[in-house]
């Protein structure tokens, strides 16, 4: 039999062979299992701002990107792989509101999954006046009001916890 293989696939028990000879590792760990950092989420935002693309689509697709990917590091690597995402200094995004996302978010996760934020975290600059993130709706704005985690309100960053799960 032939085909996409370009010769005779191998027999099934060979590739368990081969998967039992690779050691076993408890997960991926260090840096080098990091394939994107808040960094290159800012970077991202960054690009979408240039191309003149507002707040609220830098939130979709930086931001809860950013979140979506904390979380993969999270299962698969556990607490400390994922804190790594937000170690390095993110750059301007050319949106203070997006600046302020991604400082809140790191601050919130440290919080609720017991790491410490990096010092970048802090800066005073990364606060924004009362910004609703992808929340055009005025009956979602008071749901904000009501739901926001409080380190999202102190930066001026209001959004759903339902906003938050969906990534």
């Amino acid at each position: 039999m032939t085909g996409i293989f370009q010769g005779t696939p191998p027999d099934p028990s060979e590739l368990l062979q081969l998967s039992l000879a690779v050691p076993d590792t408890d997960g991926p760990t260090g840096t080098s299992y990091l394939v994107s950092t808040v960094t290159d989420a800012a970077r991202d935002a960054r690009t979408l701002a240039e191309e003149g693309e507002g707040p609220e689509i830098m939130w979709r697709f930086a931001v809860m990107q950013a979140l979506d990917t904390y979380r993969s590091l999270l299962r698969g690597g556990g607490v400390e792989l994922a804190a790594q995402f937000f170690t390095p200094v993110p750059p301007a995004t050319g949106a203070v509101e997006i600046d302020a996302a991604f400082a809140v978010l790191a601050a919130w996760l440290a919080e609720r999954d017991g790491w410490t934020p990096p010092a970048w975290v802090f800066d005073p600059a990364r606060t924004t006046a009362r910004w609703y993130a992808d929340l055009p709706v005025a009956f979602m704005r008071a749901e904000a009001d009501a739901e926001s985690p409080a380190a999202f309100a102190s930066r001026g960053v209001y959004t759903s916890t339902a906003g938050l799960s969906r990534a």
